[in-house]
């Protein structure tokens, strides 16, 4: 299948998980949150996604350096409010 080019937000169907939204962009693959299984990371070439309604169709590609902003970002604040 060809790779797909969608962005957060993009709604999709996948045979195997059903409906689900793009919550994250890497490299070759998509994390996408599915209504009835959860948060999975699947290829961009999987041929079991459908794309359903696009949205955020830029390419947004998490680096490691962003996603560990981010969760210094999470855990700095949880742990003001616990502490």
């Amino acid at each position: 299948m060809e790779e797909l080019k969608l962005g957060i937000g993009t709604r999709l169907q996948h045979t195997l998980y059903g409906p689900g939204v793009i919550t994250g962009v890497r490299l070759a693959t998509y994390l996408i949150t599915f209504m009835d299984s959860g948060t999975r990371e699947i290829d961009k070439t999987d041929p079991k996604l459908e794309e359903i309604i696009p949205e955020n169709v830029t390419v947004e590609v998490e680096t490691a350096r962003e996603v560990e902003a981010s969760l210094l970002k999470i855990l700095r604040q949880w742990s003001e409010e616990i502490g």
